[in-house]
């Protein structure tokens, strides 16, 4: 969203990564290809306070920024001008359809980072006819909130996508992701060849993120992890799935239903 509203105005993006400092996450954008500057969390406050607005109306300036928070679950029409500090995830697709092409671009890992398994399975993925199939399971297990909203897909989901890759994709080859390995080692039981790419210590998830992109097509979970993994995939010919049943929130399953939110274009729901 910023990146795109930055070009449509042709002003500087900054970006405030502090929230990643006070959470479990770590920031990893500086891995990939993409070029940001960052700006204080104070900075962000002064500019947007009531003393900049005064000021920035008495000497008529544009110092101040006003505050935009993502409403969530209805896309916001941003236009005029002036600065803007955009709070929340600005999920909707339309806020960065118009420039996928420069995301596609961008959002690869930068050589620097490569090491020998990377390298080596995106030889094995670009070489064959690559499936990706993400399991999203840890904090949508453990955390009682992130569970009653989004809650763990099962195992039929994939069985059908599966089936589905097999009637629509001639000889393909399974890479499994997920952020729980042990459990897909003890509980992911398909009848179907795979590799588990996520068993790889040496493997950050910057690299299985790069290497999901890869894979000509995406069985993707409800999560936002492996949707931009398949968003960003510019294959030709891809068939991607994913779950018809996102959320467990009726209010947000019905706004993801609407083609707006988190679909991507061509996937099939399952």
């Amino acid at each position: 969203m910023g990146l795109s509203l930055s070009r449509k105005k042709n002003t500087p993006l900054l970006f405030d990564s502090s929230l990643f400092k006070q959470g479990n996450r770590i920031l990893r954008l500086n891995y990939f290809n993409l070029n940001y500057n960052s700006i204080s969390k104070f900075t962000l406050w002064f500019l947007s306070s009531n003393f900049v607005y005064s000021i920035s109306r008495l000497f008529q300036s544009n110092f101040y920024h006003k505050v935009i928070r993502d409403p969530i679950w209805r896309p916001l029409e941003l236009s005029g001008s002036g600065n803007l500090i955009l709070i929340g995830y600005w999920s909707f697709n339309r806020y960065f359809e118009e420039i996928r092409g420069e995301l596609v671009a961008k959002c690869t890992v930068k050589e620097i980072f490569f090491n020998i398994s990377y390298v080596t399975f995106k030889e094995r993925i670009l070489g064959t006819e690559a499936v990706a199939i993400h399991i999203r399971r840890g904090d949508y297990v453990s955390d009682r909130e992130y569970n009653s909203i989004f809650g763990v897909l099962p195992i039929q989901y994939y069985i059908d996508a599966i089936e589905e890759i097999r009637r629509k994709v001639g000889n393909p080859y399974f890479f499994v992701f997920s952020d729980d390995p042990d459990w897909v080692n003890g509980y992911f039981s398909i009848d179907q060849a795979y590799t588990l790419v996520s068993d790889v210590e040496s493997l950050e998830d910057y690299h299985e993120f790069d290497l999901m992109r890869c894979c000509k097509h995406q069985i993707i979970s409800n999560s936002t992890f492996s949707w931009w993994a398949a968003y960003l995939n510019d294959y030709e010919h891809r068939v991607i799935i994913q779950p018809q049943r996102w959320y467990q929130s009726e209010t947000a399953q019905s706004v993801y239903e609407s083609n707006e939110f988190l679909f991507i274009k061509g996937a099939i729901r399952i």
